[in-house]
């Protein structure tokens, strides 16, 4: 990183640790080396397909070690290149039906927004937006509940949410929204069940959550942003019976005896399960490899010491800014209810003017792709506490001189 920077927009695309660049950077070496050793880290024998790979291969390392921070068995984990792509790959291969209902909430991102409303147009089914709180900067985790709960209806198949907001900050409560969602599908048949899936990116990495416990059906997050793994990764985590729901779109490399023999013998395909959703074809393995290199990375320093620090920072900031004459901070002060990113307007001045202004003063910021954009600065562990002040100052400047 250019440290005559201050980087506060790694949550955008983050610059990975050394030991993780190394690590992917010695993965490719190899590969180029003799490409076909791809073969073997992946499908095995080409001649005997389906005979499964050595459990020394990098890429079932790989998926331990990201399993193992998820706190899920790896089974229940699939490799995907970013989230957009998870969110897409999931949501097409649901089959909502016509006259039912999967529900959005406002706050999705682009990418969110999107994947579930193609997948409704193929079959019909209705989308519907709802709000989890009228004022971001005051959000309660009571209201939040009150809200899902009014969103549910018999015809909801499906509820969309985002961890942590890009837009706002706001970080909701997923385990109580999972046991509201819970409730809901008490009385109701497996096919009629209200599958709850969560756009976590914003979270995965700077949270002390063991994220497949969060009580979401499919947990999709990129690795590339606070979790710091190198660019082209993600992974999706999935329950058992939430797997059963989905139809891969594109056909995994992850071939056991059952999918072998299925292509072999022309015979139908087998229930879903992660290893059958992960999307094949050829891509940069090297990145996925270094995978177990960034898990350990995480756990070396420690998951909640991480966590620790982030909310430290954040909080720090969003406190000096809400103190601010002219800001208007939509991430709520209390820690509970927000994450790493912390979101702002300043008075007479839009988000692109000000992130501009800071880009003057070396502090990489970043705006929001919404309507109603926003400043967005999320301190992660690369930062210090030097640099959060002359932040401050910086926005403090900014928002002082006349618009």
């Amino acid at each position: 990183m250019d440290r005559s920077r201050i980087h506060l927009a790694n949550f955008f695309l983050a610059s990975p640790p050394a030991v993780v660049r190394t690590a992917a950077d010695h993965w490719r070496a190899r590969l180029d080396a003799d490409p076909q050793l791809l073969e073997t880290f992946l499908l095995g024998d080409l001649a005997e397909l389906g005979s499964g790979v050595s459990a020394e291969s990098p890429y079932l390392q790989a998926k331990a070690a990201m399993a193992g921070y998820l706190g899920a068995p790896a089974e229940e984990v699939a490799f995907v290149p970013s989230t957009t792509s998870g969110l897409a790959l999931v949501y097409n291969g649901l089959s909502i039906p016509a006259g039912a209902e999967m529900v959005l909430t406002h706050d999705a991102h682009y990418s969110h927004h999107q994947a579930m409303h193609r997948a409704a147009e193929k079959t019909g089914a209705a989308v519907r937006k709802c709000a989890l709180y009228r004022d971001p900067a005051r959000a309660t985790r009571e209201e939040i509940l009150d809200r899902v709960r009014a969103a549910l209806t018999p015809r909801t198949r499906c509820l969309g949410l985002t961890w942590v907001s890009s837009r706002t900050g706001v970080k909701l409560p997923l385990p109580e929204i999972a046991t509201v969602v819970a409730d809901a599908n008490r009385d109701r048949d497996e096919a009629d069940r209200c599958l709850l899936v969560v756009d976590g990116v914003q979270g995965f990495g700077a949270e002390d959550h063991d994220a497949a416990r969060l009580g979401g059906d499919f947990f999709i997050a990129g690795a590339h942003k606070w979790f710091l793994g190198p660019a082209g990764t993600g992974v999706v985590h999935g329950r058992a019976r939430a797997w059963r729901q989905i139809s891969p779109t594109i056909p995994s490399f992850e071939i056991d005896a059952t999918l072998h023999a299925c292509w072999r013998g022309n015979r139908p395909l087998p229930a879903t399960r992660a290893s059958y959703f992960a999307p094949g074809g050829f891509t940069d393995y090297a990145n996925v490899f270094a995978l177990t290199e960034t898990a350990g990375f995480h756990l070396r320093i420690g998951r909640s010491a991480i966590a620790a620090r982030i909310r430290e920072l954040n909080t720090r900031l969003r406190q000096e800014l809400a103190e601010t004459p002219g800001i208007r901070l939509l991430t709520p002060r209390n820690p509970a209810m927000a994450g790493g990113l912390v979101c702002f307007q300043i008075s007479g001045r839009g988000a692109g003017e000000v992130v501009a202004a800071l880009g003057a003063h070396r502090i990489r910021a970043a705006t929001s792709p919404y309507a109603g954009a926003t400043v967005r600065m999320g301190a992660g562990i690369v930062n210090s506490h030097d640099e959060i002040d002359r932040a401050i100052a910086t926005v403090r400047l900014i928002a002082a001189r006349p618009a």
